[in-house]
């Protein structure tokens, strides 16, 4: 199936295989054997890669092991990590692969909440720690967030969140901030400044969904989680759905959006329930 620029990137940030002609993105683990121009790349990149892809064959997987390369024109042009880490190799581009580059770098920097997810289980499965994926999690760690570095999003661990927020910020300091928290409390659509110490950690944990990279990031994990991707996908449908407008409807009726560290502006959003005015 071909696609468009845009619905080829769109599939980037889920980790799809894609195929727009001039730009494709490929899923190494089902290609292993046929990822092509690996040893055309100058040094060091290419044998770098090559040596990074036959390591994967033999099932050995490090940190820098590629689990998405995105081609223009035949070269690859960025790729990113099992740890969702984002390589764009220095390499002599026509002006279509440097913009091609471009395009992917942004897309893969800000993937899709549930391939985050999902590498991060893998990779807890491969340096042999308990299972923390979200449906086990649901029936073993009541009032916990699952949290991870800003730096190394795949690197995660559950976090109670009780009665002491100041316990829950220092604890959870590290992975993930917790400023919003009392933006969140007094957000007209939060708890509009009305708090209990016996609920709050109930109520935050129920409410609170994740964090994003945009309301745009949101969107795309809210259709996912819907279906609607590969519905609106396989029925060609894709052109036609106004995006923005259910964006709009999102966030005006479904959910409310706390920027994260208000005060550095670009570091994404914390997304919460929306609680109905009165």
């Amino acid at each position: 199936m071909k696609y468009t620029i845009a619905e080829a990137l769109n599939e980037m940030r889920q980790l799809h295989g894609a195929d727009a002609g001039r730009l494709r993105g490929v899923e190494v683990p089902y290609h292993l054997d046929h990822l092509t121009g690996l040893d055309t790349m100058p040094a060091p990149w290419g044998a770098r890669l090559v040596e990074l892809i036959e390591a994967r064959k033999a099932d050995i997987i490090t940190a820098d092991t590629p689990h998405y390369v995105v081609y223009s024109h035949d070269l690859p042009v960025a790729w990113v990590t099992v740890h969702a880490a984002v390589i764009t190799p220095d390499l002599p581009m026509s002006p279509i692969q440097a913009k091609h580059q471009r395009q992917a770098a942004a897309v893969l920097a800000d993937l899709n909440r549930d391939t985050l997810r999902k590498l991060a289980d893998e990779r807890d499965q491969r340096e042999g720690r308990p299972g923390t994926g979200e449906a086990d999690s649901e029936h073993t760690m009541p009032d916990a967030l699952r949290v991870a570095p800003t730096a190394d999003p795949t690197r995660t661990r559950w976090v109670r969140v009780g009665a002491d927020l100041d316990a829950a910020r220092t604890e959870v300091a590290r992975p993930v901030s917790l400023s919003t928290v009392g933006n969140w409390i007094d957000d007209p659509y939060g708890l509009a400044g009305h708090v209990d110490p016996q609920t709050l950690p109930r109520q935050f944990a129920a409410c609170y969904i994740g964090r994003f990279g945009s309301h745009t990031s949101y969107l795309q994990h809210r259709m996912d989680q819907q279906g609607w991707t590969d519905l609106l996908r396989t029925s060609g449908m894709q052109p036609y759905f106004d995006r923005r407008r259910y964006e709009m409807h999102l966030f005006a009726h479904e959910v409310t959006a706390i920027d994260v560290d208000g005060w550095r502006p670009g570091l994404g959003i914390e997304v919460f329930h929306r609680r109905p005015t009165t």
